[in-house]
């Protein structure tokens, strides 16, 4: 039953389990000033209590008009519409979860809570995904996150750790927990889910075992955020006696019937080149491997290749040349090349595009920034990416494609003109017949274009030395603010405390927000729009003009070390003279 009415603000309480534990300052101050200017639109969903009417669905109105009465701008008289209801205990905890994840994004620790006071009230995982719209997965993994220590809870409810990171954690007890933050804290390694990844996961899986599972009496652990998740054996010692064991079985048997076992120290490159796939009316054999992490591989229908007597030496003709002819011949080759293109500009061009677009003689590709990419479409590089677009259509009109290779993730045609001409199909040979046929001015503005999109700097610690990249930054007056304003994804990056001095550092505690005893989730919210914002503020005080200018220390040219000790000063030098004058005198 449901009964409409409206209270007065004071005789409302707060929830008591609401799912919500974290809200976005910056929105709750949006609500509050549409409620001071239309009033609270939609009822608050309550529960009659002590008098009073303890809310179940509302609680940031309830907050938002809070806030008006500690701005001033509303009284504790301020009327409430409000729903009555009579319902108990899990119904209740429906509605203002329905309401929760309908009106704002809960924060996954928000969801994992609510869900299993759902869960524990006796719904199933297959209900409650089906009344809040969303897959069983999802909920599995929510409620996955309440295996958390508390330490790692609050951190995901900061935002300091990822769920990527966190779904590691989650699948171990709170032991391994505190071991894996005290192999943090030994390894000054940072946070992320590369480093929860090796703690936890370098280790084998169950799908590479020989032996019957049911041998093995340890626990396993499991990827519990993966639709085809691995179980992984936690005692590794243990999987790899019954993995020994089991193998040994084997190869004793494959021995006795004649078949072929590499001991650890053969992999599969081996075997591509000491063998081959058994031929018509070839006696086939199979050979098994054990390698050095536990996996076993077996490959049958195999025949060992002729060409190898096992002894070094070869069965048929000797071939004319021998490996070391060969290598010396090439290098007489590439200096007689060298010698004739040091002075030929225009074929130093023409190598040049070459090998940053194909990679020559064999070499790996040069690929673009992956940072370049996300600037698409920017003012900053429309025109780079109008002289690409121009180039891959000169190749495309000569017949070629761009296709990434079978073995990449996300496969397939390349239509981003950038990436586009580094992966054009077809051999380096036709590409550079194109490349022949251009202008000198075409052939200097695609040589121009591959180096600037090329020319990276390593991200292998703080560029502090005066290395290639960083003068060439200075020979440009190149300075970062003028293409990039700091946002959430690189603020996200820094620890709370190193937030809160960017906020003084960048004039946004001048603002009068508090930023004390921020969250680091508000911080980041509150910086990134403040940096956004500042450089159209009119008028503009001196505040926003930090903000406009602020940088990291290391993103300067060269880079500063916040943390490098400073130089003591020079002592003065000081010249015979005033060596004289400081002796004593000599005693008459």
């Amino acid at each position: 039953m449901t009964e409409a009415t409206k209270t007065e603000w004071k005789n409302l309480l707060p929830p008591k389990d609401n799912q919500r534990k974290s809200f976005d300052q910056t929105a709750l101050e949006s609500l509050a000033a549409s409620i001071h200017s239309v009033g609270v639109i939609q009822n608050l969903t309550v529960k009659k209590e002590r008098g009073k009417f303890r809310i179940h669905a509302g609680h940031r109105r309830y907050l938002a008009v809070g806030l008006l009465i500690e701005q001033g701008k509303a009284t504790e008289d301020f009327e409430m519409p409000i729903s009555i209801r009579t319902e108990k205990g899990v119904d209740l905890e429906e509605i203002a979860l329905a309401e929760n994840l309908e009106r704002e994004d809960l924060s996954p620790m928000d969801e994992c809570e609510a869900f299993a006071r759902l869960r524990n009230g006796g719904m199933e995982i297959e209900q409650i995904a089906l009344k809040f719209a969303t897959s069983e997965m999802t909920v599995r993994r929510r409620l996955a996150l309440g295996t958390l220590c508390d330490k790692a809870k609050e951190m995901v409810r900061s935002g300091e750790m990822c769920l990527r990171e966190a779904k590691h954690l989650a699948s171990v007890t709170h032991e391994e927990q505190a071991a894996y933050f005290k192999y943090l804290e030994d390894t000054n390694s940072p946070n992320g889910e590369y480093a929860a990844r090796r703690f936890f996961f370098e280790k084998p899986t169950a799908d590479i075992a020989i032996f019957d599972i049911a041998d093995y009496k340890g626990g396993f652990v499991q990827d519990l955020f993966s639709d085809n998740a691995k179980k992984q054996f936690s005692d590794v010692d243990q999987f790899m006696d019954l993995q020994r064991k089991a193998y040994d079985e084997r190869k004793e048997a494959y021995a006795s019937a004649g078949l072929t076992v590499l001991e650890p120290g053969f992999d599969h490159y081996n075997v591509r080149a000491k063998y081959r796939k058994a031929g018509e009316g070839e006696e086939p054999t199979t050979v098994i491997m054990r390698w050095q992490h536990g996996r076993v591989d077996i490959e049958t229908g195999l025949v060992k290749d002729k060409r190898d007597t096992g002894t070094g030496e070869t069965a048929g003709p000797r071939p004319r040349y021998s490996s070391a002819q060969l290598q010396h011949a090439a290098e007489m080759r590439t200096i007689a090349v060298q010698r004739s293109l040091i002075g030929n500009r225009r074929k130093v061009l023409e190598v040049s595009v070459l090998q940053h677009m194909t990679g020559f003689q064999n070499q790996a590709s040069i690929k673009p920034s992956p940072r370049i990419e996300k600037h698409y479409g920017s003012e900053m590089l429309r025109s780079i990416e109008e002289i690409a677009a121009a180039f891959v259509a000169k190749f495309r009109d000569a017949g070629f494609e761009s296709y990434r290779w079978s073995y990449e993730s996300g496969g397939g045609e390349v239509t981003d003109p950038i990436p586009a001409l580094f992966y054009l199909s077809g051999e380096r040979g036709a590409i550079f017949k194109v490349i022949r046929e251009m202008t000198d001015e075409e052939l200097e503005g695609l040589h121009s274009l591959l180096v600037t999109v090329t020319f990276h700097q390593s991200g292998d610690g703080i560029k502090t030395e005066e290395d290639e990249h960083n003068l060439v930054a200075l020979d440009v007056n190149a300075d970062v603010r003028d293409s990039f304003v700091p946002d959430d994804v690189f603020l996200k990056r820094f620890k709370t405390d190193r937030l809160k001095e960017i906020a003084v550092e960048s004039g946004f505690a001048e603002t009068g927000k508090s930023i004390e005893k921020s969250k680091k989730g508000d911080l980041v919210n509150h910086l990134a729009i403040w940096f956004k914002d500042a450089p159209n503020a009119e008028p503009a005080t001196e505040r926003h003009v930090k903000a406009t200018e602020w940088l990291d220390p290391i993103m300067a040219f060269p880079a500063i070390d916040p943390d490098a000790p400073a130089d003591l000063p020079a002592e003065p030098e000081t010249t015979a003279a005033d060596d004289a004058e400081a002796l004593p005198e000599a005693a008459e």
